[in-house]
């Protein structure tokens, strides 16, 4: 995926949508200074990051539509902040889901951090093997959390992008969307967010200024990698009409190019790849059957060979039966041969007397 054209991309979206954006910036900043002016009213610092869970909730979602809004090239205004309020709950609920995962990353990673830290701090009352073996360990131990931890941001950073185009959608199916989604596009994600750090701590020097273009330009780009993931998801996944509207929202080339080659219209998307894979099957099992019948058909020819060298035999028959009534009418005629030459003999003996 090639970063630097998502980029550019969103620059060009953004152009004349920058004060819907900003503005949006600029409610969420008034909602939260009320939030902790109130729980600052009554003494409970806590109170400031419910109230601005709750409070946020009723537009959180109108601004996540906003930013897709932008980066599908729609029109939008800052009407949209409040058109999805019916989300409030859903949207509670993850945050608090991802909240949980968090401080369970923090909690695990502050144990094993500081759990190296009094390792190296007692070293001379330990082993010299046992605690360089310990520290180690605790290495290995931080850095893998914070691995898992990165890997798990990542795998739902699409979550509330997935709950806006599927309100629907159960809080479980959101979150396991997301996490397949992103399977194989952690490290791109990753590369992605890194390429924003320079401008983030150029922003530290601005006193912040920076961050009015900075925070619409980085979440459009994300928009656009959404949209390009989940393109891609659809795709893969058997729904080549959602693959192909994501792809035309954000414009993607080689989406299009891929769905392209396959189809020219949507309805086709779906029948003609099928039906070549499906002829393909069928003609093959066809072809292996029919072999298979002319072999096995070999031996019955043989068979008739062998009936037909049979026939000859039969006709020999009649002639051994010729023979038979030949000889018949032989012994026949000789017979009567004899009994003329007797008739005969027996006429001449009378006439001599």
């Amino acid at each position: 995926m090639d970063n630097a054209k998502l980029k550019a991309t969103a620059r060009e979206r953004l152009n004349g949508n920058y004060p819907v954006v900003i503005l949006g910036l600029l409610l969420f900043i008034l909602l939260g200074g009320c939030c902790s002016f109130i729980a600052s009213a009554i003494h409970a610092s806590w109170l400031t990051s419910v109230l601005m869970l709750i409070v946020e909730s009723l537009v959180i979602m109108g601004f996540v539509g906003v930013i897709l809004k932008i980066a599908r090239k729609k029109k939008t205004n800052l009407e949209d902040i409040f058109a999805k309020t019916d989300l409030f709950d859903k949207y509670i609920l993850i945050t608090l889901i991802l909240g949980a995962i968090s401080l369970l990353m923090w909690v695990l990673e502050f144990l094993s951090f500081k759990s190296l830290i009094m390792v190296m701090l007692n070293y001379s009352e330990l082993n010299i093997v046992l605690a360089v073996v310990l520290v180690l360990f605790g290495l290995l131990l931080s850095a893998a959390i914070i691995m898992v931890g990165i890997y798990l941001a990542i795998s739902l950073s699409q979550t509330y992008f997935v709950l806006y185009d599927n309100p629907k959608m159960k809080i479980t199916e959101v979150l396991i969307k997301s996490f397949d989604m992103m399977a194989d596009y952690i490290l791109e994600y990753f590369i992605l967010v890194l390429s924003f750090a320079g401008w983030m701590i150029l922003g530290i020097f601005t006193l912040g200024i920076l961050y009015i273009w900075l925070i619409p330009y980085m979440l459009v780009t994300f928009a656009l990698f959404y949209d390009k993931v989940r393109a891609d998801y659809e795709s893969i996944s058997g729904n080549p009409e959602e693959a192909i509207s994501s792809a035309k929202a954000s414009e993607l080339k080689p989406i299009v190019k891929k769905t392209a080659a396959k189809t020219t219209t949507k309805k086709a998307a779906t029948a003609k790849p099928v039906a070549k894979k499906s002829t393909t099957k069928t003609v093959a099992k066809p072809a292996a059957k029919k072999t298979t019948t002319k072999t096995v058909a070999k031996p019955v020819a043989k068979k008739t060979t062998t009936k037909t060298v049979a026939k000859p035999a039969a006709k020999k028959a009649p002639v051994k039966s010729t023979t038979k009534t030949a000889a018949k009418k032989t012994t026949a005629t000789k017979t009567t041969k004899t009994k003329t030459t007797t008739a005969k003999k027996a006429t001449t003996k009378t006439t001599k007397k």
